[in-house]
This record gives structure tokens, C-alpha cells and sequence, in this order.
């Protein structure tokens, strides 16, 4: 009888072997090796040495089947009815490889920061508001996180904001007016490298981060597509529970249920995961994955803790194509005192977007995201971190990067107190002070509620009547 992790056991004047001799699985994954040797009628036993990384049966005179249970490797022992001894390695990996430590940033250098812009001045003329709608509901719930978001339970009146996007108003709920807009969309097959903004007026995600998730960085109640993130709640009574921040503002809250899994919130399809180092993933019913650090500081070194609950990467669907994100801190600080200088959104196939942030009135916020084939985006703020002014090239240009000229296609935004947005104002608008062009006006009840939507512009027709030259 000769051991050892070739297939090379004697068994009468034949040799066992086994085909094949060695197996490589995915947890969860079954596989099978055979057992050739002519002068044994069976296999007997077969046993794991890690029986936490794989199960083995026999399941006929010369089959075995291994089942993997978890990551890791171990020698399987087979004895047949002559009493010899085989084995066979099996190594056992999870389904896509996740991240042992934070991705290196990969810029060498910090960004140059944007000069702080002076806050722009509103379009001009604002119209007086409309009359305090009358009587005022019933004051419901509070608004807060739980009414953010765009979910198939609730009912939205919605439009167009010329040249910005379009407003979604939560009748259902009262509680939150969101609105919309693109700033890139670059095909790209499974995940589109888009950036896509959403402002929630009941959303507390900003820059002070009131909502104790990530820090906002993209102005008071404005997130976006690669600002989806986790956070800790308060849990249940089997420990901390975490909450999901979806690309827009949504807020999904799951609670552990004691038994190593994640129960989620009443409607919500989507599976939360532990990779079993320092990531969750969260897959959506669509089969869209977000692979998240974890939120928990005790699973990330301190001198990492920057990086609690941001995103890592969006995989499509069979994890063929992402989107993944390196970030970079500034001076390589990249601790619960460290301050987002750049991030890096890279496609699977080499597509690069950039964002770079600065400090406006002691806030760090975007600055500026740049396509992959050097268009540049611009974004101002008020002295309160409010998002005021975004500029855009026009298209049909070889214009890559403006800010406040005349070239630009800006929107502008203005505020009440409380975060709350009190108008948008397309590009035309903007750029002929009124004369032409429109804007939207929001107005909210007492307790924040969105109340009205008001929409005005100017239109300077003239028309040729065949007697005149115009009316």
C-alpha cells in the first residue's frame, strides 16, 4: 500500500487513479472524480480532511462527489475494498474574488483643487411665489429617510424641468420632492458608466452627514448613481442591523435574524450578503450586484476606516462587467478623519471617469467630473453646501471644460432654509436673464412637506400673418 496526493495507491496488480485528480469549485458548487481501477469492485470510504470546505459521498461503485461548503482547501481520502488509500486536493474559492484590502489609490498626486466659486446669483426675475395652499393636511410622520427614494408603492406626479431633468413629487407620502439629472451617460455593455443626480428633500444626506451614513459630498440632499452606500442602524435583538442607501436616496433597512443572514424590509427583494472578510454584497432582484466595504469598524483596520460602507463595485449581471472605484485622500489619509480628494469610476473594459473635490467654505464637495474622453462637468455651491450651479459643454462643440461663460449650459438651483430646494432654472433661462427660456418653483407646508409646483418661463413669439411682419 503507497499514500501520498498522486493518485498512485496499489490495488491488487492495478493502480488506482482517479480522474480527475485534483478539483477546483466555487462554494456551493458540486463536483465529481472517478475511481479506475480493475481489480477493486467498489470504493468504501471517503472522508474530508476540512469537512467545513467540502462534503464527500460516494454515490456509486467508483464515484465520488465532493459538495463545497466553504472557501478554502482540503485532501479528500478515498479507501477502496483492498484496502488502498487515494487522494485527491480540492480547493474551494467564493464566486468572485473580493477585495483583501482597499484598492491603492491610483493617482500619485492629490488633484488640484478648484478655486472656491463666489455663490451665483439667482436668475433673475423670481417670481413671487404662489398663494400658501389651503387648509393644511394632517401633519404626517416626519420626514426622514424611510420616504426618500423611488419605490413602486408610492404615487408621483411628475414633469420636466426644461433643460435640468425633471421634478418626481411623493403624493403618497407628502413628505418628499426628488429631482433629477444627468450629467454623463457613456454606453457601456451590463453597467452604463452613467451619473445620474438625485435630490430628496427629506433626505438628511449632506455634508455635515446628519443621517450618520458616509458624508455627503455632492451638496445638501443630492446623491447619485456612485454615491450608493451602507451604514449601521440600531438593529434588533441579535445585534446592529445595516442600512442600504441606494443610487436614489432609497433607504433599505436590514436586520440580522441570528443565524448569520439579513432580513429585509417589507417589499424589498434584494439579498444582503457578508463575503466573509470585509465586504457585503447587495443584489438587487434585477441581478445588479453592489459590492460595498463593510460598515462595521471592527472588520477594517482604523488607519482604513475612511472607506466604511462606500461603494467598491456594480457588477452586471454573472459578474461579467463593473464598475469599480478607487478612491484617493488627501496627504494618503484615508482614516475616519480623511477627506476624499478624487475618485477613479473604471469599467471593466478601461473606461475611466473622474471626480475631483475641493473645499467650498470649509466643506469638501465635487468639483468637477470628467468623462472618459475629457468632457468636463463644473459644480458650484452656497456658502451652506447647496448645490447652486452645474455647467455643462453644449453639445455639437469641441468644448471639453467651462465654468460660468458663455459657452457653459448651466442649470442653477436656489434654497430655502432646511436644505430645501426652492427652484431650478434650465440653461436658457440662465444665460438671457429671464428673457427667454423657464424654471420651476417648489413650495412646501410648515412641517417640509412639498405642497405646489409652479412653472413658469417666457415665450417671445413672432409670427407672420401675411400683413405684418409679426405679432
Amino acid at each position: 500500500m503507497r499514500t501520498g496526493l498522486q493518485p498512485t495507491t496499489a490495488c491488487g496488480q492495478d493502480t488506482l487513479k482517479f480522474y480527475p485528480s485534483s478539483l477546483q469549485l466555487t462554494v456551493g458548487q458540486t463536483g465529481q472524480t472517478t475511481g479506475e481501477c480493475s481489480s477493486c469492485s467498489q470504493l468504501d470510504t471517503a472522508t474530508s480532511g476540512a469537512p467545513s470546505v467540502a462534503t464527500v459521498t460516494i454515490s456509486d461503485i467508483k464515484t465520488v462527489t465532493i459538495a463545497a461548503k466553504g472557501a478554502g482547501s482540503t485532501t479528500i481520502t478515498v479507501i477502496d475494498d483492498a484496502n488502498g488509500v487515494g487522494h485527491i486536493q480540492v480547493t474551494v474559492t467564493n464566486p468572485t474574488p473580493p477585495p483583501t484590502s482597499p484598492p491603492t489609490p491610483p493617482p500619485t498626486q492629490p488633484p488640484t483643487p478648484t478655486p472656491t466659486p463666489a455663490p451665483t446669483p439667482p436668475p433673475t426675475p423670481v417670481p413671487t411665489p404662489g398663494p400658501t395652499v389651503t387648509p393644511m393636511p394632517p401633519k404626517p410622520v416626519a420626514p426622514g429617510n424611510t420616504f426618500t427614494g423611488i419605490n413602486p408603492w408610492w404615487t408621483f406626479e411628475e414633469d420636466a424641468i426644461p433643460g435640468v431633468g425633471k421634478y418626481m413629487a411623493n403624493v403618497g407620502t407628502g413628505l418628499n420632492l426628488i429631482v433629477q439629472a444627468d450629467d454623463m451617460a457613456i454606453p457601456n455593455k451590463g453597467v452604463e458608466l452613467a451619473f445620474r443626480r438625485t435630490y430628496n428633500s427629506g433626505s438628511t444626506h449632506d455634508g455635515l452627514n446628519s443621517d450618520g451614513s458616509v458624508v455627503g459630498n455632492y451638496g445638501n440632499g443630492w446623491t447619485n448613481t456612485f454615491d450608493a452606500h451602507a451604514a449601521l442602524n440600531t438593529g434588533n435583538q441579535y445585534g446592529q442591523g445595516i442600512s442600504i442607501y441606494d443610487i436614489d436616496g432609497a433607504r433599505y433597512d436590514y436586520l440580522p435574524d441570528g443565524s448569520g443572514h439579513w432580513l429585509p424590509p417589507t417589499g424589498q427583494y434584494g439579498t444582503l450578503t457578508w463575503d466573509g472578510v470585509q465586504g457585503y454584497w447587495w443584489t438587487k432582484k434585477s441581478g445588479t450586484t453592489y459590492y460595498f466595504y463593510t460598515p462595521f469598524g471592527s472588520q477594517i483596520a482604523p488607519q482604513n476606516w475612511a472607506f466604511l460602507g462606500r461603494l467598491y463595485r456594480i457588477y452586471g449581471r454573472n459578474y461579467n462587467t463593473y464598475i469599480q472605484f478607487n478612491y484617493a485622500w488627501d496627504n494618503g489619509n484615508a482614516s475616519s478623519t480623511g477627506r476624499v480628494s478624487q475618485i477613479l469610476a473604471r469599467t471593466e473594459a478601461g473606461q475611466t471617469a473622474t471626480l475631483n473635490f475641493a473645499d467650498f467654505n470649509g466643506y469638501r464637495l465635487l468639483a468637477q467630473l470628467i468623462w472618459p474622453g475629457g468632457t468636463q462637468v463644473t459644480y458650484s455651491y452656497d456658502a451652506n453646501a447647496d448645490l447652486t450651479e452645474v455647467d455643462e459643454p453644449p453639445n455639437g462643440t469641441s468644448t471639453t471644460g467651462c465654468q460660468r461663460v458663455s459657452q457653459c449650459l448651466p442649470q442653477q438651483y436656489g434654497w430655502l432654509s432646511g436644505h430645501l430646494m426652492r427652484w431650478a432654472a434650465g440653461p436658457r433661462w440662465v444665460t438671457t436673464s429671464g428673457a427667454a427660456g423657464g424654471y420651476v418653483v417648489f413650495g412646501y407646508y410648515s412641517w417640509n412637506g412639498v405642497a405646489q409646483v409652479d412653472d413658469f418661463g417666457t415665450i417671445n413669439p413672432s409670427v407672420s400673418d401675411g400683413y405684418s411682419s409679426g405679432v
